[in-house]
């Protein structure tokens, strides 16, 4: 009796375990390089793996990361500018959503921005919700200092 009780109880846990193997879906997981955390909005909703406060920056610029909880995407996709030491815009575009943008989970998103040679070595990357209603309760931004090469 104790032997079969064994044999389901373990039975059970591959049974779980395989679907844990099925279901992950490891292109959702930010990448994020060893020891470094994701830069995350204040809502906590926006998390980007591939830059940091700091990071040396050239043009193209890939940005990678998620939204969890929704909000930040309108039609899968919402606005990343760079801007310069003074704070004007060299580069604009948009990061767009790797999966269902409407999901409430975890939301991969990747954005590829094209920016001038800036003035100054320094400047910042800004990732915006997107808002159409422009009301400003509706507003978040996470900015990110980097440097230029």
């Amino acid at each position: 009796m104790l032997l079969k009780s064994v044999v389901i109880v373990m039975a059970v846990i591959i049974v779980a375990l395989f679907g844990v193997l099925i279901f992950y879906n490891p292109a959702h997981a930010p990448v994020v390089p060893p020891g470094a955390q994701p830069m995350l909005s204040a809502d906590g909703k926006l998390a980007v793996a591939s830059l940091h406060d700091g990071d040396l920056v050239a043009s193209p610029l890939t940005i990678t990361g998620q939204v969890t909880g929704g909000g930040w995407f309108n039609e899968a996709s919402f606005p990343v500018k760079i801007a310069d030491g003074d704070g004007r815009i060299i580069g604009t575009g948009v990061a767009q959503a790797q999966s269902d943008w409407m999901s409430t989970s975890s939301v991969p998103f990747t954005a590829i921005i094209n920016f001038k040679t800036p003035r100054y070595a320094t400047g910042t990357v800004l990732l915006s919700k997107d808002n159409p209603s422009g009301l400003p309760a509706n507003d978040a931004t996470l900015s990110i200092p980097v440097r230029f090469k």
